[in-house]
């Protein structure tokens, strides 16, 4: 797996009925009896699938946890299918593979809690030689969140009992949201993030399109076009600038949430980069950002009240040209979208669907979002010239 802070970690565990029969404390190569497998990219690793044979008895969490890579690359592919697969191919058919980060998630609110399930479930189906009395000792003896792993150890087993049933039996929502549930949560978060007429706006401009594309598609379709649709809309909508990040730091339960992470006597300071104050960094090429001391969290609450007039005329920050250039591209996407879907068929709607996505990338904020923004415009162009779109029909 991987630890909080040290990357990834690989631990041998020899389980025996007395401390002579273990007489060495590394598994030997391709002697493995079970592998539990709690980040996918760790176990592809030939210092892990050399001790696995076709005997190995294996546990998977399906879920691949961020690397280093995702860091630098946002777009950086984790090859899910190839890993898991890989895994499969060391070890016996009968391995358990779930995704336990999401389960822990919505089960236990951490995904901190996986480990604990995944042992659990191995457990519960015999692929390891300790009692559940012993684990829950051992979970007393450590005494961290004591109640929480005891849960979480018979949420699992309570998963391995379940077998193929285990996520009606746990009530998973499902990983991918239909566009009903996308379109309701977004209204709800623009009027968090602006006022009621902008949830409205999103809504009512999302209908319009909706109504051409069931026009053109099959449901299934239609469904997957629109959800992209409106993802993608929301976050061009909702960037994160001075009043939103306002918003987020005046929420009542900022302070309860830093109490219940730290302990002792600490002190807050916010790393910041004022819009039209800071100073551009020549060394990294980028502005430069200020550390500041708690005293400003006192600022952002009547800073966050003054959401309602975000892109008015006495919206000081909307004169900046990063925020004219946001609003701008907003513009751009409505009206690519608009010309996009006058072309919809059923038979170029794949073609379609990854011209649209190409605002997806559309990330960050400040030069890293006027990078991004540059580079989807010219990755549309390659879209639309694959749809036989010219560059006069669509210019903005």
């Amino acid at each position: 797996g991987l630890a909080q802070k040290g990357g990834a970690v690989l631990s041998h565990v020899r389980l025996a009925a007395s401390p002579e029969q273990v007489t060495t404390p590394r598994i030997v190569e391709g002697r493995a009896d079970l592998l539990l497998a709690a980040d996918a990219v760790v176990t592809v690793s030939p210092s892990v699938l050399g001790l696995c044979s076709k005997d190995t008895q294996a546990v998977v969490s399906s879920h691949l946890i961020p690397v280093s890579n995702f860091v630098q690359d946002a777009d950086f592919d984790f090859k899910q299918d190839e890993c898991l697969e890989l895994i499969a191919s060391h070890v016996s058919k009968d391995r358990h593979q779930l995704d336990f980060h999401q389960l822990a998630l919505q089960q236990m609110g951490d995904t901190i809690f996986a480990n604990v399930m995944l042992l659990g479930f191995a457990v519960q189906k015999g692929l390891a030689p300790v009692s559940i009395a012993a684990l829950e000792q051992a979970v007393h003896l450590n005494g961290v969140a004591i109640d929480a792993n005891l849960r979480a150890l018979h949420l699992g087993r309570q998963l391995a009992h379940a077998g193929n049933e285990s996520s009606q039996v746990l009530h998973i929502k499902p990983s991918a949201p239909s566009y009903k549930q996308i379109l309701a949560d977004r209204k709800l978060r623009l009027v968090s993030y602006q006022n009621q007429a902008l949830a409205h706006q999103y809504g009512q401009q999302l209908g319009q399109w909706q109504a051409r594309i069931e026009n053109h598609l099959a449901p299934k379709q239609a469904q997957s076009l629109m959800q992209t649709i409106a993802t993608t809309y929301f976050k061009l909508l909702a960037v994160k600038d001075e009043y939103e990040v306002a918003r987020l730091f005046s929420q009542t339960d900022l302070k309860a949430k830093l109490s219940a992470e730290f302990t002792g006597d600490y002190r807050i300071f916010l790393n910041l980069s004022p819009l039209g104050f800071a100073t551009w960094n020549k060394n990294l090429n980028q502005p430069k950002k200020y550390r500041i001391g708690s005293w400003m969290l006192k600022l952002m609450t009547p800073l966050s009240m003054l959401k309602g007039i975000r892109g008015t005329a006495i919206d000081l920050y909307s004169y900046h040209p990063e925020r004219k250039a946001e609003r701008a591209f907003t513009s751009y996407f409505i009206s690519q979208m608009d010309l996009l879907l006058e072309q919809l068929d059923a038979t170029n709607s794949e073609q379609i669907l990854a011209a649209i996505k190409v605002f997806d990338k559309v990330r960050g904020y400040g030069h890293v979002r006027a990078a991004s923004m540059l580079q989807a415009r010219t990755q549309l162009d390659q879209e639309m010239a694959k749809l036989k779109l010219g560059q006069q029909a669509y210019e903005a």
